[in-house]
């Protein structure tokens, strides 16, 4: 079995996100494929009162939906009694208008924030349309892309046109991505011959990127990448570009 994800080297970038959060007002979080984005937003919304996630944002009918999950996952009162029993099967009956007017009902009543993750190139239309129900309900939003630009962020970069607004996740520096690439050596039992070699050359082609770190950490197990007790890198990181969708 191959290590779970894990927060690592990120107390700083916690903590502002917390603080963000916590200040109720829309942002725009980005970074690089594979940066821990995700992982990191999903952590801190779990500890922030009131903070609704949205793990898919590609459509509205996608965001109404994860919403409606949302509000219920939160013990929201007004949703659990409107959804009644059985709510997936309630959701999944109502039109989209008419899902839409019931959790726009329960926004408007309570003081919640919403995470829209794995924004990409969002339309004009669904951009406008949060944006309308964020100021119709007061409800700040924050956008997850992989960069501050249009073919990422798309249109909801409108709402962010200040630098104040903007929040880069980046990759780890040379030193906090050694001690990664040796923590989840140690988690898994990885012990090459060369493993000094290993730590240096992973850091080095992943220029610190916490989910290609893991990515080659993982493929690193696998008995095709070793000769004797050492592991191949250069067929490894091959392999790596290839294959790897994060």
């Amino acid at each position: 079995m191959y290590p779970a994800k894990f927060i690592f080297g990120r107390k700083r970038e916690t903590q502002l996100l917390r603080e963000r959060l916590g200040k109720r007002k829309s942002f725009l979080l980005h970074g690089y494929a594979g940066v821990g984005k995700t992982l990191l937003v999903q952590e801190v919304a779990k500890t922030v009162l009131g903070t609704l996630y949205c793990g898919q944002s590609e459509s509205m009918q996608k965001i109404i939906h994860n919403l409606a999950h949302a509000l219920l996952a939160a013990g929201d009162e007004q949703a659990a009694a409107q959804f009644g029993r059985n709510p997936g099967d309630k959701i999944k009956s109502l039109s989209m208008g008419s899902l839409k007017g019931m959790v726009v009902g329960i926004l408007c009543q309570k003081s919640y924030s919403i995470v829209l993750d794995h924004v990409r190139r969002s339309s004009q239309v669904l951009a406008r349309a949060m944006k309308e129900m964020s100021q119709r309900t007061k409800t700040p939003i924050t956008v997850v892309a992989r960069s501050a630009h249009m073919e990422d962020a798309g249109f909801f970069l409108k709402m962010f046109s200040d630098k104040s607004e903007r929040v880069q996740l980046l990759n780890f520096d040379p030193a906090t991505a050694t001690q990664f690439v040796i923590e989840l050596g140690a988690r898994v039992a990885l012990n090459p011959a060369n493993l000094d070699e290993f730590v240096s050359q992973v850091v080095q082609l992943t220029a610190g990127n916490p989910g290609a770190i893991q990515s080659l950490v993982e493929l690193a197990r696998l008995p095709k990448y070793w000769s004797g007790d050492r592991i191949k890198i250069t067929s490894l990181y091959l392999d790596h570009l290839m294959n790897w969708k994060p």
